[in-house]
């Protein structure tokens, strides 16, 4: 890239090319904020020299809305698609596939968050149109129908997402059947179907709610047609499991975690079964290690979810294994324990972090940013573990190259916002807040920290302002990261210590106080304010 880009120029089409393939391999290596970084670019320059109707215009959209993280970028993720969108059906026409498969992805955007009635229709008319001009064994319309049945499983419409999957697997049967060779695309395709259908025919707590036959039948043909699918299996070994076959589900285990020793879903789920099946057949040592880490894991990053909580019961149960002999086993795990993998020594950070153990989180989110120096998220994860240990330089220092790496980084501005008005810095506070709320509007929490900051600075009247659309955002309800009452206690603050405007403050106490009636602390606020009207307390 650096060759053509000085042999050519940056707005030469084969420069354009080559950064458009790098940023390709770039987000396949995982290196997000530098794809982001390329993509961005190229879609500035050919908007600039070809419009934004170009092809290349539209590459670049497109492939910037892939890179964008899903839990960090929806609405531009969302708006890119749009355009994409827009500009494809009035360029090609609403059946082109290249505008059919612009619905795809905007309703792929609009049902991960969770936006189904606006989703499924999209995804409904694309198949309609698709079925007609593609056919039903287009990959588009694969890839369109498979999209609907996964929001109709997310949604526990249950009849329907079968009658969809059903559709599904006829049309990849007459594909396998009626092709000499099928690709490897549709081999690949058909198993991750198998799969997410065998998965949902496990309950909750693991326990078989079909035939165990089933499923083992349908993990099996999911690895015969993709033998390198490690969600195939550990399905497999789950079905096993359940059916007493002790040795062979511990090797399906064990192909699954060499196929994908980074695979999140096997440390977090499968790791559990594994100990279990170890302990049943005799190995038990190895079964405590397997056991320690799943357990750190459900304990200190999904407390929450039953699903795992209840395997893990499960196993403490079979091993004999009372709350002590799990933490010690849990701490050995943290103190002695070298992960093999990156993804598990950022998962052993974020376990510490959850559970207050900054030093050590400190040290593997070290080992992370060393394998992958361009790990933004590792950067700011390190950066707030500073940030809660005082370390102000240093976590200044994370956060500030998180954000180089990562320019839309909402939550590295805010926590660094947090150390700039801990040190004094309040301008520097100030404005990382006021980028944050540039790029996340609507936060109420982040309103209610630029108003602290304002009101340090003297700017009463802009923090008034702050606090108040911080309400507005919501008025009838608090948010686990944000209480209205904190939002009225501060505009009475500033209303009664501030600017002396006490009759004011005491209406904006009581209506702190309706909302957290057992502050003593707001009582005495309000009673002093009072006092200082005349009025009695």
């Amino acid at each position: 890239f650096g060759a053509y880009r000085r042999q050519y120029g940056e707005e030469d089409s084969l420069t354009l090319k080559v950064m458009n393939s790098l940023a390709v391999a770039e987000k396949g290596r995982g290196n997000r904020a530098e794809a982001e970084a390329l993509y961005r670019e190229g879609l500035t320059i050919s908007r600039r020299l070809l419009g934004e109707e170009h092809p290349t215009a539209l590459n670049f959209m497109n492939n910037l809305a892939g890179a964008l993280r899903p839990d960090g970028s929806q609405d531009e993720k969302e708006q890119l698609y749009r355009d994409v969108l827009r500009i494809k059906t009035r360029v090609l026409g609403e059946e082109h596939p290249d505008t059919l498969l612009g619905m795809c992805n905007l309703a792929a955007v609009l049902g991960n968050a969770g936006r189904y009635g606006e989703s499924e229709p999209l995804q409904r008319r694309a198949i309609n149109i698709e079925n007609r001009v593609l056919g039903a064994d287009h990959w588009i319309t694969l890839l369109t129908k498979t999209g609907l049945f996964i929001h109709l499983e997310k949604q526990d419409r249950h009849v329907d997402a079968a009658e969809v999957y059903a559709e599904l697997v006829d049309t990849y049967r007459q594909l396998l059947d009626t092709r000499e060779e099928a690709t490897p695309k549709v081999k690949k395709d058909f198993a991750r179907l198998l799969c997410r259908w065998s998965r949902k025919l496990l309950d909750e707590s693991g326990a078989p709610s079909h035939d165990l036959g089933e499923i083992m039948e349908l993990a099996r043909e999911a690895t015969r047609l993709n033998p390198g699918l490690e969600d195939g299996h550990s399905i497999l070994g789950v079905a096993l499991y359940r059916d007493e076959q002790w040795q062979a589900a511990v090797e399906a285990f064990e192909t699954a975690h060499r196929l994908d020793p980074d695979d999140a879903e096997f440390i977090r789920t499968y790791r559990m079964y594994l100990a279990m099946a170890l302990w049943q057949v005799g190995e038990q040592e190895q079964a405590k290690t397997e056991f320690a880490q799943a357990a750190a894991v459900s304990i200190f990053r999904e407390p929450n979810n039953q699903r795992v909580r209840l395997l893990r019961e499960e196993a403490e149960q079979l091993m004999g294994l009372t709350k002590r002999d799990r933490d010690a086993l849990i701490d050995k795990y943290f103190t002695e324990w070298i992960p093999p993998t990156t993804t598990e020594f950022d998962l052993r950070a974020k376990c510490n972090q959850a559970r207050g153990a900054y030093d050590l989180a400190i040290a593997d989110f070290t080992e992370v940013i060393n394998r992958n120096p361009k790990n933004a998220y590792a950067w700011r994860l390190r950066g707030i573990c500073h940030a809660e240990l005082q370390h102000d330089d240093k976590a200044v220092a994370d956060l500030s190259q998180s954000i180089r790496l990562q320019a839309k980084n909402v939550w590295a501005l805010t926590v660094r916002a947090s150390v700039y008005r801990r040190t004094g810095q309040l301008e520097q506070a100030l404005k990382d807040l006021t980028r944050s709320m540039e790029l996340e509007p609507d936060v109420p929490r982040r309103y209610l920290a630029r108003a602290r900051v304002l009101r340090e600075l003297g700017q009463h009247q802009r923090a008034l302002e702050d606090c108040r659309t911080a309400i507005d955002i919501d008025p009838d309800h608090d948010s686990r990261s944000f209480r209205r009452a904190d939002a009225y206690a501060l505009i009475a603050d500033i209303l009664a210590q501030d600017l002396k405007r006490y009759e004011e403050a005491c209406q904006e106490y009581d209506k702190a106080i309706e909302l957290d009636p057992d502050n003593t602390e707001l009582l005495e606020r309000r009673d002093t304010a009072r006092r200082a009207t005349g009025q009695s307390t």
